[in-house]
């Protein structure tokens, strides 16, 4: 009897063709898309050919029944078809300024995530987050507020400002004479939040007109927060501010 017609007779996989030999034998080969010996055939590893997956340099393939995922390796992200270096590392990255500022998880610190929090779990997860950012914690109208992990909170300062609330830093200004005649300028006029706020008295930042700004063609009215500069005056001012008693 022919051995390919009963399965009793022959011990080919499912996933294999049978055929009989000159000698009567049953030959077992495994189906297109399969490996093995005809006995046992499984389909092909994706995560061992190359040439079957299409997982990046710096990512990691896993095998799902035959098909594969593709998860970018610890230290870099994308969609595991390409993985850049990540520029926070464990955290993410929030563009700010022109560049990108890290909320780093509770195990990490530091500018890029770095860093090992001292005493923590290396292991631990992103827990649910609360909105402490309802209370507006962040100084500034400018500065954004992003909720991190564990009711925590982390403030995003604008340029020229510091500090875990953006509390601190300088804020800059011009100051121009017209057409040679005094001018008094308001600090407050493209910074509102500084009216809560202790200024120092500005320096010279940067020169703009010929006409040297010399200490008596410019002052400063730490009572009303205006400067003042005389004929020919013409420069960027910064000043440096903190918060009062009261703010902080």
């Amino acid at each position: 009897s022919d051995p390919c017609a009963d399965p009793v007779l022959n011990n080919c996989d499912v996933n294999a063709e049978c055929s009989t030999g000159l000698d009567g034998s049953a030959n077992c080969t495994c189906k297109s898309g399969f490996v093995g010996n005809g006995t046992s055939c499984e389909a092909p590893d994706p995560c061992t050919d190359h040439s079957l997956n299409n997982c990046g340099d710096n990512a990691e393939c896993t095998n799902t029944n035959g098909n594969f995922s593709c998860t970018c390796l610890s230290g870099y992200q994308g969609n595991g078809t390409h993985c850049k270096i990540a520029p926070c590392n464990a955290g993410f990255a929030i563009p700010w300024n022109g560049g990108f500022q890290c909320i780093c998880p509770p195990n990490k610190q530091g500018i890029n995530c770095s860093e090992d929090v001292p005493d923590s779990n290396f292991n631990c997860s992103w827990p649910s987050n609360e909105n402490a950012c309802r209370s507006n914690p962040c100084y500034g109208e400018k500065a954004v507020c992003i909720n991190t992990f564990g009711g925590n909170f982390r403030c995003l300062c604008p340029s020229g400002a510091e500090g875990d609330r953006c509390e601190k830093g300088a804020h800059c200004f011009d100051c121009f004479s017209v057409r040679w005649r005094n001018v008094t300028c308001s600090v407050h006029d493209d910074a509102q939040f500084l009216q809560s706020f202790q200024l120092k008295t500005p320096t010279v930042d940067r020169q703009i007109s010929r006409t040297q700004c010399s200490e008596d063609k410019w002052g400063f009215d730490e009572n009303t927060k205006e400067m003042w500069v005389a004929r020919g005056c013409r420069a960027r001012f910064c000043a440096d501010f903190e918060p009062t008693p009261e703010t902080q």
